[in-house]
């Protein structure tokens, strides 16, 4: 995961975090696993941010990311996460290895389900492609 979003961030795209846990423990396991510069907004629930899948949060991060929800991930490991990815038209990627079973992510709609982190290569690549043959 750590080289992912490394390649990723060097790559010029833009990371952020959202989860239910409390915002101060989100922010010390960023910085105590992942290379927390990689990210421009790491966020948990607090006063501003109700627990996702209000969709209050994500757009939030994704204002501050400056990214349309349309060409943005959300990736995520439950159902919770896939309504989050859906109530705010980003492309919903559910990931096998987290906290749910597959079927949940399935049932709740994702767009995508990963076995490996380096899979959100490819679904980004497709996007891309989409995108630029709208344009």
């Amino acid at each position: 995961m750590i080289e992912l979003v490394q390649t990723l961030r060097t790559n010029g795209y833009t990371l952020g975090i959202l989860s239910n846990k409390s915002h101060e423990l989100v922010v010390q396991i960023v910085e105590q696993c992942l290379p927390s510069e990689c990210f421009i907004e790491v966020r948990g629930v607090g006063p501003d941010t109700p627990h996702k899948p209000d969709p209050t949060g994500v757009r939030e991060v994704l204002r501050i990311l400056e990214a349309k929800p349309e060409r943005s991930l959300f990736v995520g490991d439950s159902a919770v996460d896939i309504k989050t990815a859906l109530a705010v038209g980003a492309v919903s990627v559910g990931v096998s290895w987290g906290f749910r079973p597959v079927a949940e992510l399935e049932d709740a709609g994702a767009a995508f389900i990963i076995d490996k982190p380096h899979e959100i290569h490819n679904i980004i690549a497709s996007i891309d492609d989409a995108y630029e043959r709208r344009r």
